[in-house]
């Protein structure tokens, strides 16, 4: 009694694995566009594409409009600390501190 060559069971070998591939295409169902197997499973790994992608755009999104948000914040509060400034002069009736932050305020609002 001898053993198989090496060789033999190589070939062996390929021959079963390939005659095993071409049962399981044969028998595999190939989906198409309009089986709801298909959609189902292509929406939810969409979706799930869709999430990850967005959410790393919303999150930068959401950074930039938080540094926006500070922004504007200071500037709404430079305006009004400019404005309770000129109401003070307009009360004391003073036309050098009147005019002086009244130049600030304009500046401010124009952006120079």
């Amino acid at each position: 009694m001898s053993y198989p060559s090496l060789k033999q069971l190589k070939t062996d070998f390929i021959k079963e694995e390939r005659a095993e591939i071409k049962k399981y295409h044969q028998n595999s169902k190939k989906l198409k566009l309009s089986d709801k197997e298909y959609t189902q499973t292509m929406k939810k790994y969409c979706d799930l594409l869709d999430n990850y992608f967005n959410s790393r755009q919303t999150n930068s999104k959401n950074l930039e409009l938080k540094l926006q948000l500070s922004n504007l914040r200071e500037y709404s509060n430079e305006l009004n600390n400019l404005a309770d400034e000129l109401q003070k002069a307009i009360e004391l009736n003073s036309l050098i501190q009147m005019r002086t932050i009244a130049k600030k305020l304009i500046s401010h609002i124009k952006g120079e």
